[in-house]
């Protein structure tokens, strides 16, 4: 029996459950967002200033970090009466909330609904911490509503390859069927030459038009694909998430699967900020009723003007363990690019330039962000599936590439001769063949392996 028979067999392409399943919490959120995506600009700063209020006063009743810390820097969370107040509150960051970690929970905690969570660790300091339950389900509500805005209704077939574990040599396949989403979930692990194949096979049987994707898992298939010669499935939808991309990466993506219509997302796990690309633009719109973000600087100071690059601080609203003027270690800037609907009056990201410790080292001390060089087209590097930056030492980096076939000593010579042209002969490079790349626990990428101490 092939695979297609197989599909028709087990009745994959049956009715989804995801519709008859919804929760009263979630049908409640999808309601408030629907009348929200009406508000104007002084109704969504209202709305914000106000949870900002009650999350900080709920903090400092229950949570036994912020009751110290406000009394330390002299804070009354009873006079937040404007976002300038708000912003009087210092700022927390990974190591603070990891170091004290009990302490951030709220001694409400165990009778609030909320789940146990971690972080994938692509930072280097993977963290553990609880998310309240009813944000899980406003998250699923505001992607539902904005995926429906692209074109894409949760139910129709949807491929995913976001760090799904499947093949093992029990189970020797590559894919799994959820029938409540009506998704085929891709391994993100296997993606190489020997089991291209069993991919090509799957998603043609499947037949989906929108796919879900870490751009990293998405530009290897896209390799694969260019590299047999094979035609590339025509997606009308590319979703991609939780990593950065860049516009070589678009372009490619554009190419290969003969797709315009490709749509970037920026969140992280503690739930406490969420962006989704304009429907009619570039920039990412700042999901005002799913948190509160700002931009600072590297003394912590706001950043409120367009363009000028700093990391982003979120508020969530989570109450089993609040995370206020957080520090997520992500680098990103305002923009001014105009929206149309329900996205016109959000503030915007211009990019997410990448976490601060995606920044290589040179000899001289200058950080130099990988974001500046990792979108460099070199000819050479046209046979590589996936590539991942290694720091040890000051002014030296290390290139791990996988690849298709074995590179030439001349193509390694001349791979790194261009990248330390692209650092003006600042860092000393040298070109790494392996056969495959560490990733977070999640299956997400790691850009840079960064072993030097930059700060």
């Amino acid at each position: 029996m092939n695979m297609l028979e197989r599909f028709r067999k087990n009745e994959y392409v049956s009715f989804p459950f995801y519709g008859l399943t919804r929760s009263r919490v979630h049908r409640k959120y999808y309601k408030f967002f629907e009348e929200t995506s009406t508000w104007k600009e002084q109704e969504i700063m209202d709305w914000q200033l106000k949870k900002l209020r009650d999350i900080v006063q709920y903090a400092y009743q229950h949570v036994p970090f912020y009751r110290r810390f406000y009394s330390e820097y002299g804070i009354n969370p009873f006079e937040i009466n404007s976002f300038q107040d708000f912003e009087k509150i210092p700022c927390v960051d990974k190591t603070i909330v990891k170091n004290n970690a009990e302490l951030f929970y709220s001694d409400e905690w165990k009778t609030i609904p909320c789940r146990v969570d971690y972080t994938g660790g692509s930072t280097g300091q993977p963290m553990k911490f609880l998310v309240d339950e009813e944000i899980y389900e406003r998250e699923e509500a505001i992607y539902r509503f904005y995926w429906k805005k692209l074109g894409y209704e949760v139910g129709d077939k949807c491929i995913v390859l976001r760090g799904n574990k499947i093949y093992t040599d029990k189970n020797p396949k590559v894919y799994e069927y959820n029938r409540f989403w009506n998704y085929m979930y891709l391994d993100s692990f296997y993606l190489k030459a020997e089991y291209f194949d069993l991919y090509v096979e799957a998603i043609s049987c499947f037949k989906a038009d929108v796919i879900q994707a870490y751009p990293s898992s998405l530009m290897m298939l896209a390799r694969l694909f260019d590299m047999k010669k094979i035609k590339a499935p025509a997606f009308k939808i590319i979703i991609l998430g939780s990593e950065n991309v860049d516009e070589q990466q678009i372009d490619y993506f554009k190419k290969v699967f003969s797709c315009e219509r490709i749509y970037n997302q920026y969140g992280h796990s503690e739930k406490a900020t969420l962006a989704l690309q304009l429907l009619d633009g570039k920039a990412l719109g700042v999901v005002p009723t799913y948190g509160y973000a700002e931009i600072v600087d590297d003394n912590d100071r706001v950043i409120n003007s367009v363009d000028v690059a700093g990391e982003i601080v979120a508020t969530g609203f989570s109450r089993s363990m609040p995370l206020i003027r957080y520090k997520t270690s992500d680098r990103a800037a305002w923009s001014t690019e105009e929206a149309c609907g329900f996205m016109r009056d959000w503030k915007k990201f211009s990019c997410i330039e990448g976490r601060l410790q995606e920044f290589i080292l040179t000899k001289t001390g200058r950080k130099v962000s990988i974001c500046t060089v990792g979108g460099a087209h070199i000819a050479e590097l046209e046979n590589v599936i996936d590539m991942q930056y290694e720091q040890k030492m000051q002014g030296e980096l290390i290139i791990n590439v996988v690849v298709g076939e074995r590179l030439s000593q001349e193509a390694h010579r001349r791979i790194e001769e261009k990248y330390e042209l692209l650092f003006e002969n600042e860092v000393i490079c040298r070109v790494n063949e392996v056969e495959k790349l560490e990733r977070t626990s999640r299956g997400k990428k790691i850009m840079l392996i960064q072993h030097c101490n930059l700060i």
